[in-house]
């Protein structure tokens, strides 16, 4: 038996690799990608900077977040609304076209949730390695 729990623990990594394959293959042909994630960038640079106007105007925002926030305070309202509107349609036309005819699209999840950094900070009161497994 053991030599059955291998065959299929292969199988699998193959079927992984066969998807992960056949994904780079399909988001490589695909034009309207580039674009997609332009708008969606416009989109969220936008709406980061709404969201985050006051700690821009006051220097009070962590890196990461004035990096994604300030390129927004720049983007006419024009362009949000259009980049709004043709992501919406971008997107609906991207999945009618790739993913419609799938019944279920498995993305990778933990299998279960992520530990509490205590545990898994090395120095805390509360480490345990076994939590790293």
């Amino acid at each position: 038996m053991p030599g059955t729990v291998q065959l299929v623990q292969e199988d699998k990594r193959a079927q992984r690799l066969r998807s992960i394959n056949n994904w780079q293959q399909v988001s490589a042909t695909l034009d309207e990608l580039p674009l997609l994630t332009a708008l969606s960038e416009i989109v969220l640079h936008h709406e980061a900077a709404v969201t985050h106007h006051a700690g821009l105007c006051q220097g009070s925002l962590t890196g990461g977040v004035e990096a994604v926030a300030l390129p927004g305070l720049v983007i006419p309202a024009d362009w949000y609304r259009a980049a709004l509107q043709d992501r919406m349609q971008r997107a609906r036309a991207f999945f009618a076209a790739h993913l419609q005819q799938h019944d279920l699209l498995m993305l990778p999840a933990l299998p279960q949730p992520l530990p509490d950094r205590a545990v898994v900070t090395p120095g805390e009161p509360g480490f345990d390695v076994r939590q790293l497994l």
